[in-house]
């Protein structure tokens, strides 16, 4: 796939915290490069001489984040951008400091104030009409007069799919417009409602149930749900009779979701036939869902409990039918007594083509998600768990055991500690083992561009089939990524640890007991501030081994086969090591990407057949790193999660293998 050239339409615009700013490309009207004028001393409390800039993946019409450490509390810093770097320009307020940006394509994108910790962030929203691959290069500066100082500039590339990597479109759901008039309405504060009466706007029904406990809407049926809350108690069935062209809508109306309350007494939902969508409502204090239809959405919905309250069910979401999607929305404080499980969303037995994107979903007292305990039969398959944020709940934040063909994208979790039936584990993969002959255990996951910290355990693989851990960035955590096999474990297949950065790990970054497994690969990670061992591997032999074109930080520390290897040297000197470095990272001030004269640029190895096998299974293009910079940018793929764009590369025109 070749990427566009590097330009930027004027007519696509920015907005910065809601509102518009200055252009991507430079119009008449942009805000040029004089950024005032004046002598600006540094402040006594000033960080000193060095700021950082990181930019968030640029996602067509989502938030992206421009964050900047190194100010001093309370600073202003200017964040300018253009459409490539150059030598200018050269603004008065810098007091002589010229900026590294292509000066008639350079605009101030905006300022930011700096917290009490000296990290500015400002906040755009990316135009959903933006296009794909289109490059913007922004650089932050602070003026303090002839003291000014600037961070180095960042290249970033406008991601190709508003999904995360590796995730393909749901089949239903994801653009389906809601912004629709009614054909029927739910008001119980109004008037004039009636639930015998039409349900128009002047009349509406003063429930969804019409004061039952079932309801069923013809294809096409658009339902304006205002007023609230309402009380709920029993067992409620949604029937969707909507199609692909006429699907179902059930929308919340107002700035506000329209809660549903259970009211501490047990109140079930299951949704069930083909193509309907459920938008802005909120499910409060004691209410369970089941998925049982196909084509199916929730978007923007909540299911809750107050922090004091107990639920007596396990999962809250049980997804049992097929193509599903959850999306936008927020799954929390469900909690039973004594730590009995309560898990957010499960994939039950039987589902399939079922997408959780751009969830959050925190303190639930079993797993955030979890796939599927005993589901031998029928384990769910295709299950797609993207850019959700997954935070503190009792056990996991996903948990896989019987279910296979699994993406795992882009998702930022944390919060992880020992429970009585957890030892911590952010993503826990197998821990009820594996047994191809009765269906038993997880295969062909892949856990991709993934941001994990402050968690006992990252990634914990107990029992699998095929397993990548690709592109992620993991740190603050006990362990990285750990291979502690099942007892009941048999027939492992590969496991592939590429391109991550694993850092500021308090055990061991990379931990493989019992080894089991036919290939281990460990390509291309960028390993640091460890306090034990980057690689422990004792009962692992070369025949299975491989660990290539890896940055160790600081002294080599690798143990494969009992035998200890304490220098790069040595470790390259076996059969089953090439390539591997131990040098400082070298990363940008105050963030994990490397800087332009890293050891880490261009030093990776090629990963195109870990792409190409993704490619094989799920059609999709997995060569791009956290911020949706292709990989390679330039000579070759750098190592570690980010790679440094090559803006000679990209002026080139790279080509991608998809």
């Amino acid at each position: 796939m070749r990427r566009h050239p590097m330009f930027f339409a004027a007519t696509l615009a920015l907005s910065t915290c809601g509102q518009p700013w200055a252009s991507w490309a430079t119009e008449p009207d942009a805000v040029p490069y004089d950024w005032g004028k004046g002598d600006v001393s540094a402040p006594a409390d000033a960080a000193g001489d060095a700021i950082g800039l990181q930019v968030s993946p640029l996602v067509p019409g989502q938030s992206a984040s421009f964050t900047v450490a190194g100010a001093a509390p309370g600073e202003l810093v200017y964040i300018g951008r253009s459409t490539a770097t150059g030598s200018g320009p050269c603004p008065p307020l810098l007091g002589g400091l010229c900026l590294d940006l292509d000066a008639p394509t350079t605009a101030l994108l905006g300022t930011a104030i700096a917290d009490a910790t000296g990290t500015a962030v400002l906040t755009v929203t990316v135009p959903s009409i933006a296009p794909g691959g289109y490059q913007l290069v922004t650089q932050a500066a602070i003026a303090r007069g002839v003291d000014s100082v600037k961070s180095a500039p960042q290249t970033n590339f406008i991601a190709p799919s508003d999904l995360p990597v590796g995730i393909p479109e749901p089949s239903f759901g994801w653009r389906t417009d809601t912004q629709v008039a009614g054909t029927l309405f739910v008001d119980n504060t109004h008037p004039n409602c009636d639930d015998n009466g039409p349900g128009s706007e002047g009349t509406p029904l003063c429930g969804l149930f019409r004061g039952s406990q079932s309801a069923t809407f013809a294809a096409g049926t658009v339902v304006h749900v205002a007023g609230g809350p309402y009380a709920v108690s029993g067992n409620y069935n949604l029937t969707f009779e909507g199609t692909a062209n006429d699907p179902v809508l059930i929308l919340g109306q107002g700035a506000s979701r329209v809660r549903f309350d259970g009211g501490g007494q047990r109140a079930s939902f299951a949704y069930r036939g083909s193509y309907g969508l459920v938008e802005n409502l909120d499910f409060y204090h004691k209410t369970r869902h089941l998925i049982a239809g196909d084509h199916l959405a929730l978007r923007n919905v909540a299911v809750h409990n107050p922090d004091d309250a107990f639920i007596d069910f396990n999962p809250v979401v049980s997804v049992v039918g097929h193509d599903v999607l959850i999306s936008g929305s927020e799954i929390f404080n469900n909690r039973q007594e004594n730590e009995v499980d309560s898990h957010g969303i499960q994939a039950s037995e039987g589902s399939y083509n079922v997408w959780i994107l751009g969830n959050e979903l925190h303190n639930n007292s079993g797993d955030s998600f979890q796939a599927c305990h005993g589901c031998f039969s029928e384990p769910p398959h295709h299950i797609y768990i993207g850019r959700n944020v997954m935070h503190e709940d009792r056990e996991n934040a996903i948990d896989l055991k019987a279910v296979h063909d699994v993406v795992i994208s882009e998702n930022l979790v944390y919060g992880y500690t020992v429970s009585a039936t957890s030892v911590g584990e952010a993503i826990i993969v197998g821990s009820t083992g594996y047994d191809a002959g009765i269906g038993k255990g997880p295969r062909r996951i892949w856990i991709l561009n993934n941001e994990i910290h402050d968690a006992d355990y990252g990634v914990d693989i107990l029992g699998a089939d095929d397993v990548a851990v690709i592109g992620n960035l993991l740190h603050n955590l006990g362990v990285g990524v750990s291979l502690l096999f099942h007892e009941e474990l048999w027939n492992v297949g590969n496991l592939v640890v590429a391109a991550n950065t694993i850092t500021d790990i308090t055990t061991d970054a990379i931990s493989i007991k019992d080894c089991q497994p036919d290939v281990i690969q460990v390509r291309n990670n960028l390993i640091g501030n460890i306090a034990e061992r980057h690689i422990r591997a004792p009962s692992c032999s070369a025949a299975v081994f491989t660990i290539d074109n890896n940055l160790f930080d600081p002294a080599v520390s690798v143990l494969v086969d009992f035998v200890q290897y304490d220098t790069v040297e040595d470790l390259n000197a076996q059969s089953f090591a090439t390539g591997n470095q131990g040098a400082d990272p070298g990363f940008e001030f105050g963030f994990w990407m490397p800087d332009a004269n890293s050891p880490a640029v261009d030093a990776g190895g090629d990963l195109s057949d870990l792409y190409d096998a993704f490619f094989a299974m799920h059609g999709g293009d997995i060569a791009w790193d956290r911020a949706w910079t292709p990989r390679p940018s330039g000579l070759a793929q750098d190592v570690g999660a980010y790679e440094r764009p090559s803006l000679n590369a990209h002026e080139n025109g790279p080509t991608l293998a998809h």
